[in-house]
């Protein structure tokens, strides 16, 4: 009898493997980032800076990188890196500004006390400054983390809502691979995913938690992780993000008619904490943030409704091909130039979300027929009294997702996203609207339950609706003549239908499903990006040998270069910038550069350096984008107060400077490099 007592103690064996695989895809994602860091890989872009980039034998595929993400292999990544060299500091040189590293949005390691909520910056703030192993390895890192928590964020909060770790898990990677995440690289996309998606699922197990220290511990968590998304310091993700991630918790709280006593401490505890961090760091970076928020740019951007595209929302289907020949892809989309980041989404299908809301409309209408029905029985409704509980989580992610497609998608008054919304522009709601999709297929999967031919006529009709949407998709966005359609119909149909059978499918059509979308997932995101190994020209090439010397024989020192292709290595050394990229301006140094020209350099901006000995010190020329002409006299007492050691220069690029001297010639990019030294 006592055994047979203790046998029935122990869960029951399917509750176990249960349990087994709902840690199997962390245990996959954990053991794939410490193995990919281990071995220095990475997806940068780094080899663009190299002479010949498709020949960087850093690479280890023969796939030329692609030069979009500008932003990740020109400025964050080298700056990055750099700020190892130079010994973890919190304001450095960059641009014609100290910069307030932890005011800004380029992610790089420092010594202060932020870095508690960027674990991605771990084993880079760990590498000393002159160990390039172990700075590789931490770069590597850092690039995967980020995807990683993109994917066990999604996973986590999957499973607060439902049990389902095979379902979770397909869903996770479709969010945390989706199109979007290589092609928005340099911009830390999954930390805000990953990280608002955790904090929903902590508050949830906060809020459930049958003791108390539990529930206080679980709400501690979700105040770190929103502390975390928050520091990642990219507004237009997190409001997409965290409008929705907020509403299914919402819902799912009112599914489970959450008991005011339980919600508000475990609520209450969240915000607070988390409000405490962040008004720590507004104090502590104030003097940054009030200069960044007076810039026309990016203080004094506003986005309008209407902004995105049908097409580019739609986009996923045809980014397979965007992979592999992306000289198939078309420059202007209905009218508006869009490049490959800015048509990049997530994997969503239209006439799969369309079953999705008739399936939640037709489970509310029978739980209603239901509830009638209870009632109206003898006993009252006491043998069925609680609804689905569902309904109100997924009626978060449909409420969430469509007020994105709005703004996205139809013009509105500017009234309308005041406060909120005007801080993200169209093709940034993408990443929220996959987020709801995502929730929205993890909830209502399998809950209605359609006869046979119900489920074939749903199914041909949207089989036969997606491969319409990747032929209009092809039409809109891929080159005509090739093989592009085809391949962009394929792959729509191939969502659609992989979708059907985790919604609609029995167990055994479930996998087939889940194995269908997970190839579908795991193939497009590999071929955007090149595996690299190391961090190539950052540390190998001539110029970052010559600048590692110098400021190993002299110290570090301040550098200027009239050869734009080479300001990434330069940022990546232990010495300081001074040209190209201003994040934001110092007003007390461009009073005394250029102080009429205020319009001009109260922005975000990449400034081209010419010396020019007749300016009276500096002017701002030409502007194209967010580049300007600087014409700047090295050589006169008004520029002194720069401190500039050192100018670079190249054949395409010459320079006179008659304060300096030729001191070395290297190699270059596209033509020898001339290294100038101030006399």
């Amino acid at each position: 009898m006592p055994r047979a007592d203790a046998d029935r103690s122990k869960p029951p064996t399917w509750q176990l493997l249960v349990r087994w695989k709902a840690w199997a895809l962390p245990a996959i994602v954990l053991v794939a980032v410490l193995v990919l860091s281990g071995l220095g890989l990475n997806q940068s872009l780094v080899a663009l800076l190299s002479p010949t980039p498709k020949d960087d034998p850093g690479l280890l595929v023969s796939m030329r990188p692609r030069d979009i993400r500008y932003d990740e292999y020109v400025r964050s990544t080298p700056t990055q890196v750099g700020n190892v060299r130079k010994g973890l500091p919190s304001e450095v040189w960059l641009g014609l500004t100290p910069l307030d590293l932890d005011a800004t949005s380029l992610g790089a390691p420092t010594r202060s006390w932020t870095m508690v909520f960027r674990p991605q910056l771990l084993l880079m703030a760990l590498a000393g400054p002159t160990d390039d192993a172990a700075l590789e390895r931490g770069f590597a890192f850092r690039w995967w983390v980020p995807i990683a928590v993109g994917i066990l964020g999604v996973y986590a909060l999957l499973l607060a809502l439902r049990r389902r770790p095979l379902l979770a898990a397909v869903l996770a990677l479709a969010v945390g691979l989706a199109p979007f995440v290589p092609w928005w690289s340099g911009t830390d996309l999954g930390l805000i995913v990953g990280f608002s998606a955790g904090a929903g699922a902590a508050t949830l197990m906060a809020v459930r938690s049958s003791r108390w220290w539990r529930g206080l511990l679980w709400a501690l968590a979700s105040a770190w992780l929103l502390s975390a998304a928050f520091l990642v310091l990219y507004p237009p993700w997190l409001i997409s993000v965290g409008l929705v991630v907020g509403l299914v918790v919402a819902g799912a709280f009112w599914d489970r008619r959450t008991p005011l006593v339980r919600l508000i401490p475990a609520v209450g505890v969240t915000v607070a904490t988390s409000a405490a961090v962040l008004g720590f760091w507004l104090v502590d970076n104030r003097a940054a943030i009030s200069t960044i928020a007076g810039t026309d740019y990016p203080g004094g951007r506003r986005a309008v409704a209407g902004e995105g595209l049908v097409a580019a929302l739609l986009s996923a289907p045809t980014s397979f091909v965007t992979g592999v020949r992306a000289e198939w892809s078309l420059i202007m989309v209905d009218g508006k130039p869009l490049n490959l980041s800015e048509r990049s989404s997530g994997w969503i299908s239209a006439p799969v979300a369309l079953v999705l809301v008739g399936l939640w409309v037709v489970s509310v209408v029978r739980a209603r027929r239901s509830a009638t029905a209870d009632h109206s029985s003898p006993q009252g409704g006491a043998q069925n009294p609680s609804p689905d509980r569902w309904q109100w989580a997924a009626l978060g992610a449909i409420v969430g997702s469509t007020v994105l497609v709005v703004w996205a998608l139809v013009p509105l008054p500017a009234w309308v996203g005041a406060g909120l919304l005007e801080r993200v522009p169209g093709p940034r709601t993408y990443v929220g609207i996959a987020v709801g999709f995502a929730i929205l297929v993890h909830v209502a999967a399998g809950r209605v339950r359609l006869s046979r031919r119900g489920v074939l006529v749903v199914s041909a009709a949207v089989l036969a609706a997606a491969a319409v949407q990747g032929l209009r998709l092809a039409n809109d966005l891929l080159a005509p003549g090739r093989a592009g359609p085809l391949m962009s119909v394929a792959a729509s149909v191939v969502l659609a239908g992989a979708l059907l059978a985790v919604i609609l499918g029995g167990r055994r059509t479930n996998r087939v499903g889940a194995l269908a979308l997970t190839v579908l997932v795991v193939a497009t995101y590999s071929v955007a990006l090149p595996p690299y190994r190391g961090l190539g020209p950052l540390t190998s090439s001539p110029l970052a040998r010559y600048l590692a010397a110098q400021a190993a024989a002299e110290g570090p020192s301040r550098w200027v270069s009239f050869e734009p292709a080479v300001q990434p290595i330069i940022a990546a050394s232990a010495n300081s910038l001074l040209s190209g990229m201003t994040y934001y301006p110092d007003a007390a140094v461009w009073n005394r550069l250029a102080p009429s020209q205020r319009k001009l350099w109260n922005n975000f901006r990449t400034y081209v350096w010419a010396q020019d000995p007749l300016a009276q010190p500096a002017v701002i020329g030409d502007s194209s984008g967010p580049l300007s002409a600087l014409r700047i006299n090295l050589c006169s007492p008004d520029t002194d107060f720069l401190d500039i050691r050192y100018a670079v220069s190249s054949g395409t690029h010459p320079v006179t400077l008659p304060c300096f001297e030729r001191v070395a010639t290297l190699e270059g990019s596209e033509a020898p490099l001339t290294v100038w030294r101030r006399t």
